[in-house]
């Protein structure tokens, strides 16, 4: 049960009172409406609680996060109320349930008298950016974490999550409006519709407002803006044009379009990147890791890494700075690289761009203390994926592959796209219906 749904309730609540209140439903009907969903709430929360309790799951108040924790993340001015690692760790920290709300309270304290009114508004500003303008649901910023990808994927995650990004804005753009015509033009509406708005108006109000914010925390509303979109879209007053108002148009699409090409080209040229991260091995966890490997005076660990695509870097997480270890990497029986001094030295090795198959790394301890890397915990193999028994440790790591400065996506990329969209656009303003005469005042 995600915290932040408990809006869906409240707009019931407010929807069936309503109703009542202005005779739309009977107020047994209403009573009927209230007690059917706290009953359905209660029997989930009950059914979960009964299930999570049989499969081992025990409270622990002093290591949930008061709620107050995630307040005071959405007051960070610098991350625009986003989640950052610092702020949830000097929560997490804290000891006891007594002391984290302790130290949430104060930074909640903090945060607040370093803002004026003015500052709040343009940090509330940017929060409801991030919410509804960002357009990014981070499924994509996850790929390097899947156990297999097709490689033409891999190669081109950085291109395609710049088109995914455009694209899901634009999308996010044309709902908005539709809804907001939906809803200030129709007349008579229902229900349904009512509760729709409240929960959009109600889970923007929690995360900007209140919570933490993320762009993933708009995706249930994502189905919502689709209907009432798409309904005030279809119920939007037909437009005829006549031949000057269609190259007004036409030419106004040029304009707008030739501006998105300069923008576009312009950030392209701007962000450019010199490094694909193809695996990056971990659980998927906010933490950094779950857990470290401990490697004794003598020992030797080797890790098996099957990768296919080309790769001239990896780099391994040691929590030890102290010691002395060999970091040596093979594909087959080729050596790759080797590279020998204490765990902070040895965290990046580099080597010719390879296609590897069955890479191997290995750690040799040399020094006469214990050294220990991050790890991360699975109940399924990072390897293939297969579901164990048990909850194994693997050694984390990231694949990597350098390369000369490119841009985000390329030029004919960009060209292709936008002027695909113009020819769209130009032959849409084309056929249009045509001004229809009055027939009415038509002398036969």
């Amino acid at each position: 049960m995600k915290n932040n749904m408990i809006v869906f309730w409240i707009a019931m609540v407010i929807v069936a009172l309503f109703a009542a209140w202005q005779r739309q439903v009977k107020w047994s009907l209403a009573v009927e409406w209230l007690f059917g969903s706290l009953a359905v709430l209660m029997l989930s929360m009950s059914l979960m609680s009964g299930i999570a309790t049989r499969n081992g799951y025990q409270k622990s108040p002093d290591q949930a996060t008061p709620v107050t924790s995630w307040i005071a993340l959405g007051l960070n001015q610098q991350s625009f109320g986003k989640y950052t690692t610092k702020d949830f760790m000097s929560v997490k920290q804290a000891p006891t349930a007594t002391a984290k709300q302790t130290v949430a309270t104060k930074l909640i304290k903090s945060r607040l008298q370093q803002m004026d009114a003015i500052d709040f508004g343009l940090h509330l500003t940017n929060k409801m950016g991030v919410f509804f303008a960002k357009g990014d649901f981070d499924a994509l910023s996850q790929v390097a974490q899947w156990i297999k990808a097709p490689s033409w994927f891999l190669k081109r995650q950085q291109s395609l999550h710049f088109w995914q990004l455009l694209s899901t804005q634009c999308w996010y753009l044309m709902f908005l409006i539709g809804s907001i015509y939906l809803l200030i033009v129709s007349r008579g509406q229902r229900l349904s519709v009512t509760v729709f708005a409240l929960m959009i108006l109600g889970l923007t109000f929690f995360h900007v407002g209140l919570w933490e914010v993320a762009a993933r925390y708009a995706l249930p509303l994502l189905p919502i803006l689709m209907i009432l979109g798409v309904t005030g879209w279809a119920t939007w007053p037909g437009l005829s044009l006549k031949p000057r108002q269609r190259n007004v148009v036409s030419l106004l699409a040029v304009a707008g379009t030739l501006f998105c090409l300069t923008v576009t080209l312009q950030f392209s040229k701007d962000q450019q990147s010199t490094m694909d991260i193809l695996d990056f091995q971990r659980n998927g966890s906010y933490a950094p890791s779950s857990t470290t490997q401990l490697i004794k005076p003598a020992e030797k660990v080797t890790n098996q890494i099957p990768f296919e695509m080309a790769t001239n870097q990896i780099r391994i997480y040691p929590t030890s700075t102290t010691g002395k270890v060999t970091v040596i990497l093979k594909n087959g029986t080729r050596e790759l690289a080797r590279r020998t001094g204490n765990p902070a030295q040895a965290v990046t090795l580099t080597y010719p761009r390879t296609v590897g198959s069955k890479l191997r790394l290995t750690i040799i301890n040399r020094g006469r203390t214990s050294v220990s890397y991050y790890a991360a915990l699975a109940n399924f193999s990072q390897l293939d994926g297969t579901i164990t028994s048990e909850r194994r440790s693997y050694l984390q790591h990231s694949l990597n592959l350098l390369h000369a400065p490119v841009n985000v996506t390329s030029n004919r990329a960009i060209f292709s796209m936008l002027l695909g969209e113009l020819l769209l656009v130009l032959l849409s303003s084309r056929v249009l219906p045509k001004k229809q005469r009055d027939y009415d005042s038509i002398q036969l």
